[in-house]
């Protein structure tokens, strides 16, 4: 068994000297929700590129963290077309995102 960790339950610190912490504390994965766990760098669509998604990966490799489950909070029933729109942009980059 695995036992691991919303990252953004975490202490609020940049990914490169939070992920340190949870290795250390025995965690083995971790549950990132981009805009809830990254706040040093942009977390909107154009910025969710495949050498972001890479770097990330990396990052949590080197820390010997597995990301178990990549969280998109969104209202993918929202009543506003436009709004709707925009928010299925967003999750669909999410979705390529976490493809890579």
């Amino acid at each position: 068994m695995q036992l691991g960790i919303r990252v953004h339950d975490g202490e609020k610190l940049p990914l490169e000297q939070l992920l340190p912490i949870l290795h250390e504390r025995k965690f083995k994965c971790g549950h990132i929700a981009l805009s809830k766990s990254i706040f040093e760098y942009s977390t909107a669509v154009p910025a969710l590129t495949p050498g972001f998604a890479m770097y990330l990966k990396k990052l949590f490799a080197e820390n010997q963290l597995d990301i178990a489950v990549l969280g998109c909070y969104l209202n993918l029933a929202h009543p506003d077309a436009d709004a709707l729109k925009t928010i299925q942009e967003k999750y669909m980059a999410n979705i390529r995102f976490a493809s890579i």
